[in-house]
This record gives C-alpha cells, structure tokens and sequence, in this order.
C-alpha cells in the first residue's frame, strides 16, 4: 500500500504486517498517490502542489525495477512532435534529477 500525507512523506507499507517499508521526503503536501496497475512496472505516480512525479519504489522484484528504469530512464525521441499550444503552456515533462531518490519523470503543471 502507497500513502502520502500533509507532512509531505510518502510511504509505501507491507500489508500482511503493516510495517513501513520505505519512506520519501516529498517537499510538499502530497495531495494523491496512485499505483502503476501494470504489474510489469514498479511505478508510483505521487502528486505534490503542481508536480506529479513518476517514481520506482525500487521495492520488489528486482527485474520489474530494472524494467522500470529503462521505461523511463531516458527522454523518449520527440523530434518533429509539436504538442498543441494549450498543452505546452500547461505542462512541461523532466527528467527526474531534482526529484526524491527514485523519481524517473517529473510532470509540472502549471496553473493559470
């Protein structure tokens, strides 16, 4: 199980023994958290203020996790995409550096 919290950490709980596996210090008041429902990934998506970042626990299958990371460790090649204006003057995709450990893809959306 994923949760997030107004002290802005974000945990992820073993549910036959209800202990805290691993802990993120999120930066802000975690307003959603959501698993990836593709079992193949180890993907957690966590809303924060006007961020949602895409994040691999890194808990679990170790194959799953490395699966994970070459999904969306790299920038896909959108060369020759123009994305309409609406949407590129709402959002804008990073990559996960300035993220809590784990995060692959940090989405900022801007609010009018």
């Amino acid at each position: 199980i994923a949760s997030g919290c107004d002290d802005g950490s974000m945990k992820i709980w073993e549910v036959d023994t209800g202990r805290c596996l691993k802990t993120w210090d999120m930066g802000g008041v975690v307003r959603s958290v959501a698993w990836c429902p593709n079992t193949a990934l180890s993907l957690v998506a966590v809303a924060v203020d006007t961020k949602l970042y895409l994040i691999n626990t890194g808990l679990g299958d170790k194959l799953v996790n490395a699966r994970t990371d070459e999904l969306l460790g790299e920038e896909p090649d959108n060369s020759g995409y123009q994305p309409p204006v609406r949407v590129g003057q709402a959002v804008k995709w990073s990559a996960g550096e300035d993220g809590p450990p784990g995060t692959l893809v940090i989405i900022n959306h801007f609010k009018p």
